[in-house]
Formats: structure tokens, sequence, C-alpha cells
């Protein structure tokens, strides 16, 4: 597909599908990175929050160009990253099933009230590390109810899809989706899950204190702006009056 045909889809249908953005050889090598630094783990859902800030080579998992391409169709070319994680919902042999994380319905959008902000308003990326399959845990969603602007019943009883793909497709969604974590099993299944929104989103880290300057002086001028080095708000109106700054 051409990328106007992806922004398309993904403004009509609230996903489009672009499999092959990794390879499989990509995959397996963040997948030891993963298992490294996550170590044991938990018995059930192992998660990663700020997966780069522990290996930088983790780092093309925030961005590629197809990525960068579409999100500054549909965002512009200032939207930034709000959060990231990867997760792994194997279950460890012997343990028992349970409620792990992000396993009800609920959307990565943001509300206002009760009634959820437009379509469009900001993006999520999905990169399957694992094959997708329906028995080992992959992403349901509900198509068109990016349309919708009311709440997911967390434990409703709704008529859904399974996102399944091979190991370096990426999904790119809009965060109105509604959609919850398949149930954990005890087959591999790692997917990186990013968040992306206009740069004046308050993102869930403070990234250039995590990072720190050394790192953003010789980082280049998108994962500046992706991590928010360009819009952090000035100290008070004699450093600048502009957040962002280009």
């Amino acid at each position: 597909m051409a990328i106007s045909d992806n922004v398309r889809e993904l403004r009509d249908a609230g996903l489009t599908i672009l499999p092959g953005a990794y390879t499989r050889s990509e995959c397996a090598r963040y997948i030891e990175k993963c298992k490294r630094i996550i170590g044991a783990g938990a018995a059930d859902t192992q998660n990663i929050w700020n997966f780069f800030r522990h290996d930088p080579e983790l780092f093309p998992l925030v961005t590629n160009p197809l990525m960068d391409a579409i999100l500054t169709d549909v965002m512009g070319e200032d939207y930034t990253l709000t959060a990231a994680n990867i997760i792994n919902r194997q279950r460890r042999q012997g343990s028992e099933a349970k409620a792990n994380y992000a396993a009800d319905w609920h959307t990565d959008s943001r509300y206002v009230g009760e009634e959820r902000l437009d379509k469009g308003f900001c993006y999520s990326v999905l990169i399957m590390l694992d094959d997708f399959a329906a028995d080992n845990g992959a992403t349901h969603y509900i198509p068109g109810t990016h349309t919708r602007r009311d709440k997911p019943a967390r434990h409703g009883n709704y008529g859904h899809q399974v996102l399944t793909g091979e190991a370096g497709t990426m999904v790119i969604f809009d965060s109105g989706v509604w959609h919850r974590g398949g149930p954990s099993s005890t087959n591999s299944r790692w997917g990186v899950f990013s968040l992306y929104s206009p740069w004046y989103v308050k993102p869930y880290w403070n990234y250039p204190e995590m990072m720190g300057e050394a790192w953003g002086k010789q980082a280049s001028p998108l994962m500046r702006r992706l991590l928010h080095y360009s819009s952090q708000p000035p100290r008070d109106e004699t450093v600048r009056i502009n957040t962002l700054v280009k």
C-alpha cells in the first residue's frame, strides 16, 4: 500500500496494518534483549516500561520511516511520544491463568467528563515481535469504535476481532478503538505498544529528565522531538514564551 492508502484506511477504519515493518531476525534480537532486561520476570505478563532506557539498541522500536510518515500525515510534524512499553503475555509453566495487564476493554484516548475526545486525537502503534495468534494472547479489538465517544464497559461481552499477524508486523490504530489484551497463555507473545500524541499532550514520563541532557545533545532532531526535548515548558516568561521550540 502507498502511505496515502494507509492514512486513508487509518482514518476510515480506525487502523492500518503494515506487514514486514521489521524483519524476523530483528524481532528475535529485540526479544532477546527484552529477556535480559526482564530477568526471571513475573508469573503472568512481563511488562517493560520505557524499554529504550534499559537498552538504547531498542530505540528503533520507537519509530521507523513508515511509522513517521503516517503519523506526520495524521498529526503533523510536531507529534511526540506519550508512552511506550513492551509486553509479553506469556504465562510461566505451572502458573494459573489470572487477570493480567490491559486485559479489560479500554481505549488509549482521553475523556472529558464521560465523553471521549474525537477520533484522530492520538494514535497507538503495535509492533508484533512474535507471531500474534488467537491462542497466544493476540490483541482483541472492535472495528469502527474509533468513531464512538463513550467508554466501553470494562467487562462487556462484545463481538470483536483478533489482531493476528506475523512477527515484524506493525499496526497503527486510532487511540479511540476499543481493545484489550487476549488471554495469556504459555506461549511467548512479545509486542511493543506505544502511544503518540500532539506535542501539547503531557507524556506519562519526564523523558528529558529520564534520558538526561548529555543524551539529548547527541540525539537526532527526531528523537529530541519525540522525547519532548523540544516541547518542555520554560521555567518562566524570562526564558521564552512559547513551549514548542523549533
